[in-house]
């Protein structure tokens, strides 16, 4: 059990550090980049200083609940990349609240 359980944390970490590198290399990046390698995001809104932020979404089930991950990329008036954040939960794309 104690194996299971370390197995389980150590892959997090690497999947989390994984992740982590993969957002990091698109800061500075052009948003028509992201666009172009992920396809056309799940929403686009005012990040409310005259950029967008880029929502891309993944829709997966877990013990009969629908559940969501999500991706925000916080792109300048010139779309150019600046933040990123992740989140999960059971809000669709469609009725998220972004800031």
């Amino acid at each position: 059990m104690k194996q299971l359980f370390f197995a389980t944390v150590c892959f997090l970490f690497v999947s989390c550090t994984s992740e982590k590198k993969i957002m990091d290399s698109w800061l500075g990046s052009h948003k028509s980049e992201l666009i172009e390698q992920n396809g056309p995001p799940d929403r686009v809104a005012s990040n409310g200083s005259g950029g967008e932020v880029l929502v891309y979404s993944h829709q997966f089930y877990f013990n009969g609940q629908v559940f969501y991950r999500h991706k925000f990329y916080y792109c300048d008036s010139g779309g150019k990349i600046y933040r990123w954040i992740t989140k999960g939960g059971q809000v669709p794309p469609t009725q998220l609240v972004i800031y």
